[in-house]
């Protein structure tokens, strides 16, 4: 993705480190990733989700399953679109509270649950977000601090590479930090 940092998820409930380790790839030995303790071993006999779900929390994982269930059966979210001075003040106060956190970066699910909107909720109201604040709307998140995704490394604001007569490397020509 390219954003470094702390990114708020869950709610608010949980930060992650988004750093430059979470893109290289690892390579495990299968006989240890499916040993008789591991949870993928648990998983082999599941074909359902539920039975998944079920494997995971026998092992005494917690159930991000139903979390998720509850959270939605108790949901109040809106599909509403937002008055466009509305939703500004409330991005603006959830970022000045991320800030307070040493957060910087949201998800745009935390964004919508802090706002009160379902995801239908959220698309109706990201035109307005991208047009009002295009540096902190960078799907698939909120920028918080500037510095944790700066600009020249989104996607969708690097330039075109130059076209090329050769095939070469699809990230030739932009550096990568």
């Amino acid at each position: 993705m390219g954003a470094r940092g702390r990114a708020q998820i869950q709610a608010g409930r949980s930060v992650v480190e988004l750093a430059e380790e979470g893109t290289l790839l690892h390579s495990l030995d299968l006989q240890a990733v499916l040993s008789d303790t591991s949870p993928a071993n648990a998983l082999r006999e599941a074909t359902s989700l539920d039975e998944a779900q079920d494997a995971l929390v026998a092992l005494g994982a917690k159930s991000e399953l139903e979390y998720e269930r509850q959270k939605a059966a108790n949901s109040k979210l809106t599909e509403s679109v937002l008055d466009s001075d509305a939703l500004v003040r409330s991005v603006d106060s959830l970022s000045d509270e991320a800030t307070s956190d040493d957060v910087d970066l949201l998800t745009l699910r935390r964004v919508a649950e802090a706002l009160g909107l379902t995801a239908e909720g959220f698309a109706a109201n990201l035109g307005t977000l991208r047009q009002l604040r295009p540096m902190q709307c960078s799907p698939p998140v909120w920028v918080v601090n500037q510095e944790a995704w700066p600009m020249f490394l989104r996607p969708e604001t690097r330039p075109a590479p130059p076209a090329s007569p050769a095939v070469g490397h699809p990230f030739e020509g932009y550096t990568l930090r």
